[in-house]
Formats: C-alpha cells, structure tokens, sequence
C-alpha cells in the first residue's frame, strides 16, 4: 500500500472508511434505481388493471342488460323500442371491447380472446334479431298454429262450405222425403262445428294457459267428434245405396271425405308438435343458439378476469421479489464491510 501513501494508521482508518462508504453508496443506488423501476411498472400495471376491471364490469353490464331486455321483449314485444335497444346494447358491448385492444397486455396475452369475443358477440346479435322477429310473428312463434292456418283451415272452409251449399240445397227444394238426408247433414255439420271449436279451444289452451287437465279433456272431445263424424258419413253413405241423395249433397262428401282426412292428419301434427319440447321456436332458439353464445361471452369473460388476477400476482410476486433484493443488498454491504474491517 505505500503507492497509497497510508504509512499512518489515521490515513488507513479513513481509506476503510471511505471504501465502506463507496460499497454502501453503489448498494443503495443499485436497490433504489431497481425500487424505482419496479414502483413504476407497478404503477402502469395497476392503472392498467383499473381500466381493464371498469372495461370488463361495463361488458358484463351491458351483456346482463341485453339478456333482460330481451326476457321482458319476450313478455310484451315493442318492436321499435326493444329491437333497437337491445341492439344498441350488444354494439356497446363490441365497442367496450374493442377499447381492449390498446391495452398492451391486452394485446400481448389475450388478442385472440378478444377477437373471440367480439366474433360472438356479432353472432349474439343476429340471434337477438332473430329470436325478436319470431316473436311477433305467432305462426313462426308457434308452429302448431302455422299448420293449423296455412294446412288446416282451408280444409275447415273447404268442408264447411260444401255442407252449407249441400244444406241450403235441400232447404230451398226440401221434399219430406229428404227428411233423413238433411238431419244426417245437420248432425254432420253439428259435430264438425264442435270438432273445429274444441280444436280451437285446445290450441288457446296449449298457447296461453297450460291447464292439462283441461287440454286432456279436450283431446278426449275431438277424438269422440272424430268418431261421430265417421259415424254420419257413414249413414249418408248407407243411405246413398238406398236413395238418390240431392247432387249437392254427394259433392260434400266427395269434397268432405279428403278434407277431412287431411285435417285429421294436420291435427295429429299439431298435437305432435305441441307434446314436443319445440311447441315454441323462440324456447328452441333461445336453449340452442342464445344460451351456448351467452355462456361462451362469460367464459371469455371469466378468462379476462383470471389473467388479471394473474397479472395483479405477477405484481406481487415482484414487490416480494424487490422486498429481499433490499434485504440481500442490505446484509451483502453489512457482510462486506465486516470482512474488510476484519
């Protein structure tokens, strides 16, 4: 050490003194820069986190508020209002979403969930447009009563009208003689009548009340008026063999016998479909298409929510991380300045 010029124990002590002091200084500014670098990219990541947490609860918002919209549409449609409000919603999901993409992180971890996200959103929409124009429309609503106006009730006036025509025939020519032929075509009328209106009965039944007893009763009704009906047209048709019936008369049951075949097949379509778990479409829709969307939305969702929990971990890991870098700095330079004091 004579380089040094410490020939004296003063100059010496203060030499050690000063070389703790260098070691203690490049320590602290070492754990400080460290300190510094973390606090701020913890700082950016909270603020970060803050904007994602507001993002994503103003999503679930607006996805819980479209989901309620819809339910109250389906109770009491209003066209103008309900459809462009909840569209209105779904498209400020989209752009909440799209605000995503300037998260770094975002951008970084989870692009493609965000991209998913905003896809099915897009098919959620369309969904909702289509569940709203089934909703007011009742033939599409219902498919049972689609049958029951577009395949049954021109039968019902096909048939209707010729018994009316065959009736009124014989009441503007009537002899006693036909006596016979026009109670058998007043039954027949009678019961067709019933049979419609019972059929009308159990439809109102099926579509608004759901009283099961009563719409077994029902069933039980039309089944007899179906036999009764077989029954007349059977008569009329013994006692065709035996007498000449009026030409009106024989141009009912000519029309009468396929119509009322086909109604009788439309009927038991109807009841088919009203025993099915699709009497409603929109049901269908909604457990088939509306449902699965809006589970994958919070499954999404829910992935977001577990990366920024993630994220908030990654934090503080490296606090804890940073915490014994001081404490190693700290008895790395206690250590050290033993060793040259020793």
């Amino acid at each position: 050490m004579k380089w040094l010029n410490l020939n004296s124990l003063r100059k010496r002590y203060a030499a050690l003194t000063l070389l703790l002091a260098i070691i203690m200084l490049t320590f602290s500014w070492y754990a400080q820069n460290k300190v510094n670098l973390v606090k701020k990219n913890i700082e950016t990541n909270i603020e970060s986190r803050n904007v994602l947490l507001q993002q994503n609860r103003q999503i679930r918002s607006a996805i819980t508020q479209s989901r309620d919209l819809l339910l109250k549409f389906q109770i009491n449609p209003k066209r103008d209002v309900a459809q462009k409000l909840i569209s209105t919603t779904i498209s400020r999901d989209i752009t909440h979403i799209e605000q995503l993409f300037s998260n770094p992180w975002i951008n970084e971890n989870y692009y493609s969930t965000i991209v998913e996200l905003i896809a099915t959103l897009n098919d959620l929409d369309q969904i909702t447009k289509k569940l709203i124009e089934i909703r007011l429309k009742p033939q599409d609503l219902f498919p049972a009563l689609k049958i029951a106006n577009l395949e049954m009730l021109p039968l019902y006036s096909i048939v209707s009208e010729h018994i009316g025509l065959a009736i009124r025939g014989l009441e503007d020519n009537y002899l006693h003689e036909n006596y016979k032929e026009y109670r058998l075509l007043i039954e027949l009328r009678f019961h067709w009548t019933s049979l419609t209106s019972n059929f009308r009965m159990y439809l109102l039944n099926q579509l608004n009340a759901f009283q099961f007893a009563s719409r077994s009763n029902q069933l039980y009704l039309i089944e007899q008026l179906h036999l009764s009906i077989k029954q007349k047209l059977s008569e009329i048709e013994t006692l065709y063999r035996k007498v000449d019936l009026s030409f009106s008369t024989i141009i009912a049951l000519e029309e009468f016998h396929p119509a009322a075949l086909k109604w009788i097949n439309g009927f038991n379509k109807v009841q088919i479909v009203n025993e099915s778990e699709e009497w409603r479409s929109d049901t269908v829709l909604y457990q088939t298409e509306l449902e699965p969307k809006l589970e994958k939305v919070n499954t999404l969702l829910h992935a977001l929510d577990l990366g920024i929990q993630q994220f908030s971990q990654k934090d503080l890991t490296t606090l804890s991380n940073i915490s014994q870098l001081q404490v190693n700095s700290i008895w790395t330079a206690v250590i050290t300045g033993l060793i040259i004091l020793f």
